[in-house]
This record gives C-alpha cells, structure tokens and sequence, in this order.
C-alpha cells in the first residue's frame, strides 16, 4: 500500500519525527517536574507516544508482527502505571501516618 502512495513514507516519517520531539519534550517536563506525580504523568505520556511510534513504524514498514511489540509494550506501560500509582499512595498514606504521630507525640508532651 505505501507503495502505491510514496507520499504515506514521508508522512510516516514525518510522524516519527514529531513524536520523538514530543518524547523529547515530555522527558524535560518528567525531569524539571515539581512533584513525583508529575514524573508519573511524564513517564505514562512517554509510553503512549513509543506505542503510537511503534505501530507508525508497523505500516511504514508493512510488517503487521510488530504490533505485537506495541501491545507488549502497552501493557507494559499499564502495569508501569499502576505500580507507581501504588508507591505514590503508599508514600502519601505514610507521609500523613507520619505527621498523625507526630502531631499527637506534640499534644501528649504537652498535656504532661
């Protein structure tokens, strides 16, 4: 099919292109991220866009088994996802377990 239309090659390449730079401006924004949600976020957008990549690459090159790669590597990026999401939530329920025990060693020193 990409041969009949030589213009899908140079669109396809044009794609990558744009993706990579896209890649490129989320790791900045994982690394210059403020809070580790952020880098979250950064890491799961980089996921989608080597997927989206990855199946560009498919048609440009007319090979259909590496859309296999890209559904490994989606889910990949799921489980990704969600194991951050749990250290993110663990962290948070023991940052404010932290400040509980902290508040209430302040108040017991006081009622003393």
């Amino acid at each position: 099919m990409i041969e009949a239309f030589p213009f899908l090659y140079s669109l396809c390449a044009g794609a990558l292109v744009l993706i990579a730079l896209l890649i490129l401006c989320c790791l900045v924004y994982g690394v210059r991220g403020r809070r580790f949600t952020d880098r979250v976020v950064a890491v799961n957008v980089i996921g989608t866009l080597t997927i989206s990549a990855i199946a560009i690459l498919s048609f440009a090159l007319q090979e259909s088994y590496i859309l296999d790669i890209a559904l490994i590597y989606a889910l990949l990026n799921f489980l990704a996802v969600l194991v951050l999401c749990r250290v993110v939530t663990l962290r948070a329920k023991g940052r404010l377990r932290h400040l509980k025990e902290k508040r209430d060693a302040e108040k017991g020193g006081e009622a003393k």
